[in-house]
Formats: C-alpha cells, structure tokens, sequence
C-alpha cells in the first residue's frame, strides 16, 4: 500500500483527518513529497516530567495541488489550524489533540502508528503567504513545495493492548503478564475499580504503586520473632490482622515484619534499594512516634539504617484522622531479603495504641501516584491513571476535557453525585507517565479508606484497608523507527 501520512483529530477541517498524502474533501489534495523520513527521537538522559524520550522536529515535504486556487488556500488554511490547535491543546486548551498518523508501505501492523502534534517552531500563518501558481504542463494549480515544520512527541504508538485481573479480593499486589516483552519502554494506563474491602467511600492515605522491574512490589505483614506489642484480629486490616502497641513507656519498640511471599533474592554484587511504605492507624491525639527502617538479608545480616520519620498524631478531620502512611525513606539491601525491622519511640505515654497494618516495599524504579486525603473512592467508583502519552495524549477514549496533557489519577463516579477530586502529579519520582518494557506488571494499590456514618448522636468512622478489586492495564506498543 502506499505510504499513509494524516493529521486526524482537526476541527477545521469536516471529518477531522487532514490527509498530508492523498486527497481532502473540499480543498486540493496533498502529496507527500520523496525523500522525507521520520526522525529518531533520542532518550532523555535525565528524564523530566515523565518523559523517557525526546520530542521531535519534524520538517515534512509536501505539494499541494488541485483545479482551483481556492482549492489550494483552503489546504493551506487546514494545515495552519492543524498547528495552531496542536499548539492550543499543548497549552492546556479545552481542544482536541492532533494526532500525527502513519503507515509505511508494506507495513505489518494492523493500523498506522500514532504520536502527539504539539505544535510547530515556525509561525502557523507563514503557510497562509505561500504563492498558488498554475502549472500548465499538468493542468492544476499548485503549491510546491511546502515545508511542514511539526513538533511531535518522540514515540510512534501502536494497537493498545490490555489485560485485566477482574476477580481479585485479597491480594495487595496483582501481577498481569502481557504475551511479550517491548523493544522500547513504552506508557501504560491503570485503572482501578472497587478499591476498598467494604463501605469505605473516601482514601484517608493512599498510594499506587505500577512496577515492572522483577520482584518490584513486595509485600510485609507477617510478624516474626521479636516483635514489640500483641496481634490483633480485625476483619478490616491486610491479612485479617494489625500489631497493637500501647506506649506504656518511652522506650524503643521494635516489629520485625518478614516479607508475605518469602526471601527473594537480589544482586549479589551491590545492594539494591528500596522505597518503603508502613501503613497503620495512631489512635493517641498526644503521643507521636520517631520511627526508623531497616532491611535485613538471610542471617539476619542488616543493611542500612533508614532516616529517622515521624508517626504523626491522631486528630479530627472527615476522613479517618488516625490513618497514617509514612514513608521510611530508600532502603537498601544485598544479595537477598528477608525481612523489614521497624524501630518506633513514642514522644510520651498513653492507653491509646498505635496499630501497624502492612509495609510495603517498592524496588526503585517503581512508579508511584499518591491520593491526597479524603479522594473519593467508593466500591461503584474506579480510579484511572491519565498521563502524558496515552489517555492524556489524545490518542486513548479520552474525551476533549481528560485528553489535556496534564497528567492525573482521578475518581470516576459511576453513580455517586459528588464530584471526584483530581489527583495531581508530580509523584513520588515526579513521573507523569506510566510506563514499562517488560512482559509483566505488578500494580498495588495500599493506603486506608474510610467511611463516616452520620445520626443524630453524632458520627462514626469505619476504616478498610485498600485492596485492588479489579485492575486493568493497557499499554500502547512504542517504536522509535516506525514498521
């Protein structure tokens, strides 16, 4: 087949595809002159706001020709709004993005690859000066050449390709495996749905975690040995259990949590870090805690020692007050890893207790979206990752308002009259994009929710922790060289 060269998605003109090689209804046709190739984007060697690959100038040859002059103003007019509105929708404009298509003759692939048009380097209206002359030898008026200066994102995308874990109900980490590995890392979108373990409607500390490094989200909950204070069953906490501690004294109290899914081995030549999680509820409105992490391999051989935090107290607030999530900082650990061992002093004495539910360990690299509290979250809600190549590109099902190229998470009411709060990027690494290369993707998503039940007595709160119900993951194939 030919080559397919388009701008689809531009309101000047009917339809919305603006042919850059074949005809155009209403206005003269266009031909794609020999000798253009796209160009390679280059890797960002310190990516910024999630971008792993460079943006791309493109200077496109094109003849514009057809039976009238107006004919061929009105080609020209349709470029210009084509760049005009790429460069609106890349400002934050309420437009519809322009999506830069196309095929290569004798391609393999179903349909023509797809990147972002965030605009041009030269002035859209220099296209509206260009002379219409009349070629007499064939008979048409033209425009020949024309110079389409586009700027574009650095990587074409393919078909989305998606796989879904729709039954999961006590996991914490859910792992989905796609048919291959990508040759380049490549942005991905998650969507969460049923995102508590019973009537919790709003997050009072969360956090997704997307990984597709091995062994990348790892889980620790299991008490071992040594650990300060008694188990307590409880229905609404990770694993049907919480580790109560009364701080009866100041004094170092210790929990050694093992990891749920045994020791996992690591690189045995250097240590290999860790970002870490602990997720728990402080019950004491006076007493605040110091807390320290550390990792310890097989034979109890310890790594370092993490930053010293701080367990906020309790207070009044609409979602659960008491809800904590710290993060212990970067940890680090060599060869294997066995278990995390917490420290915590509390700043006085109280009857009220501090409850530790879970720790989450995220090898670095993983990708993390935090929520802020009180983010709606109710079992008929789903959260969606919108970010900056896919859904956020224009390019996803996304409509003009969630296409902005603002990356986000935000809660979906299906049925629920309030209205969802965004949660805004950057992250924990400052990614706006979601993205992986492998074959398989784990996806957490770990915090506490709760619920607050109004009478006239007064209110209560009801707190679950966050359990991925049903999870899914799409990606959008990425080349660099379009096939």
């Amino acid at each position: 087949m030919a080559t397919i060269l388009r701008c689809a998605g531009v309101t000047a003109v009917s339809g919305g595809t603006l042919n850059l090689n074949g005809t155009n209804t209403g206005m003269a046709s266009i031909t794609l002159l020999p000798g253009w190739r796209p160009r390679v984007a280059a890797l960002l060697k310190r990516p910024l706001g999630g971008q792993l690959y460079q943006d791309v100038v493109e200077s496109i040859p094109l003849r514009i020709h057809g039976d009238s002059e107006l004919a061929c103003i009105l080609a020209l007019e349709a470029l210009a709004g084509a760049v005009n509105q790429a460069a609106s929708w890349k400002d934050g404009a309420n437009v519809n993005a322009v999506v830069l298509q196309y095929a290569i003759d004798g391609t393999t692939l179903t349909n023509p690859l797809q990147t972002a048009v965030l605009g041009s380097p030269a002035d859209a209206s220099d296209l509206l000066e260009l002379p219409v002359t009349f070629n007499q030898y064939v008979q048409v008026y033209e425009v020949n050449p024309v110079t389409l200066p586009l700027w574009r994102r650095g990587l074409w995308l393919g078909d989305e390709e998606s796989e879904v874990d729709a039954e999961n109900t006590t996991d914490a980490v859910v792992e989905l495996a796609f048919a291959d590995s990508l040759q380049n890392a490549s942005p991905i979108s998650v969507q969460v749905e049923g995102d508590n373990s019973g009537d919790a409607a709003m997050i009072s500390v969360g956090m997704l975690a997307v990984s597709d490094l091995a062994d990348g989200i790892q889980v620790a909950s299991t008490y071992a040995g040594g650990s300060s204070g008694s188990t307590v069953s409880s229905p609404r906490s990770y694993g049907g259990e919480y580790r109560e501690i009364t701080p009866s004294s100041v004094t170092t109290y210790t929990l050694n949590l093992d990891l749920d899914g045994g020791v996992i081995t690591l690189n045995p030549r250097r240590p290999e870090l860790f970002e870490v999680f602990l997720v728990g509820r402080n019950l004491s409105d006076t007493v605040s805690y110091q807390v320290t992490g550390q990792l310890y391999a097989e034979g109890a051989t310890p790594g370092d020692l993490g930053t010293v935090r701080v367990i906020p107290t309790g207070g009044s607030g609409f979602s659960d007050p008491a809800a904590f999530m710290v993060r212990l900082g970067v940890l680090g650990c060599a060869s294997s890893l066995e278990q995390l061992r917490v420290r915590l002093v509390p700043s006085g004495t109280d009857t009220d207790t501090l409850h530790i539910d879970y720790a989450i360990l995220c090898k670095l690299g993983t990708q993390l979206v935090s929520f802020p509290r009180a983010t709606e979250m109710s079992s008929k809600q789903i959260v969606r990752v919108i970010q900056g190549q896919l859904d956020g590109d224009g390019i996803g099902t996304g409509t003009a308002t969630t296409s902005q190229p603002k990356a986000r998470a935000e809660a979906v009411p299906y049925t629920s009259t309030v209205s969802p709060l965004p949660v805004l990027f950057p992250t924990a690494h400052g990614n706006k994009s979601l993205w992986m290369a492998g074959d398989t993707v784990q996806v957490c998503l770990f915090g506490h929710a709760s619920t607050r039940t109004i009478s006239s007595t007064g209110y209560s709160n009801v707190t679950d922790f966050l359990v991925s119900r049903s999870i899914t993951v799409a990606r959008r194939p990425g080349y660099l060289v379009p096939r």
